[in-house]
């Protein structure tokens, strides 16, 4: 299930993802790139690093930009709401340069402090209601009240990634936004914790997920490659599997999706 956030947040948080492993197994997701950082409450059962118990990942944490995917195992009915934020929103809610947590999975103490309102715990109390107003509450206290005039040209380049499906080079985005192509990656580095380069990927990948879930065929593959950027269907292939770890075909085989990024192996 997937909610938008309220209007005072439509800028920081994408939307809030609700997700359940209904099996009575513990069962392995893969977790691949969108370019979006997020915020992990587990409801209930348990969130592992492999298949052994032993492993287990916080009850809650935040991670960062990834660059590669991730598998993750949920135990039986594992119940996860996850915040998922801007690229460059998370910069404004840890106060700390967003390529430390490149790659990085954090548990939220030093987030949380001493609110137990927001704790995992407090949370498998409340209804959903309720947790979304807390959780909604702590993030507008936390982020910046006026947006710096750097995450401002950060949000403009973001823009016209989005706007052109990711299909833009880096030297028109340097023009476009009138920052030099090295300040553009600084920037990014800092605010995003991707290259420019990278996340234009993503949101390339992303798109021809997008198109070609509405006709899955071969003539739709190809179709969905080129007018996703890709000169051809061997150059959509390499790098969707470099991203997810499987080929656009094993991605559309009939498995669990719980999120578009987020499904069964």
């Amino acid at each position: 299930m997937q909610l938008p956030p309220s209007p005072a947040l439509t800028n920081i948080i994408r939307h809030f993802l609700f997700l359940e492993n209904k099996s009575k197994e513990v069962k392995c997701f893969r977790l691949f790139p969108d370019g979006h950082p997020g915020m992990v409450f587990t409801l209930s059962g348990r969130l592992m690093a492999s298949s052994s118990s032993g492993t287990g990942y916080p009850e809650c944490f935040v991670y960062g930009q990834l660059t590669k995917y991730l598998d993750v195992y949920a135990g039986p009915g594992t119940k996860l709401m996850i915040v998922l934020f801007y690229p460059a929103a998370m910069m404004s809610l840890l106060r700390t340069p967003a390529f430390m947590m490149t790659d990085q999975i954090t548990g939220t103490d030093l987030i949380l402090e001493k609110d137990l309102r927001t704790s995992c715990r407090f949370l498998q109390e409340n209804t959903l209601t309720e947790n979304l107003e807390l959780i909604e509450a702590f993030i507008l206290n936390k982020v910046f009240v006026k947006t710096p005039e750097k995450l401002s040209l950060v949000n403009a380049a973001l823009q016209l990634i989005r706007q052109r499906k990711g299909d833009i080079g880096v030297n028109e985005l340097s023009l476009l936004t009138g920052c030099h192509q090295r300040n553009l990656e600084r920037l990014f580095r800092e605010y995003v914790g991707l290259s420019p380069k990278k996340l234009c990927t993503l949101n390339r990948i992303h798109n021809f997920i997008h198109e070609s879930r509405k006709e899955m065929s071969a003539a739709k593959f190809t179709a969905g490659a080129l007018s996703s950027g890709y000169f051809d269907q061997a150059h959509l292939n390499h790098e969707f599997k470099a991203i997810t770890g499987i080929t656009p075909t094993d991605y559309f085989r009939d498995r669990e999706h719980l999120a578009v990024n987020f499904f069964s192996i």
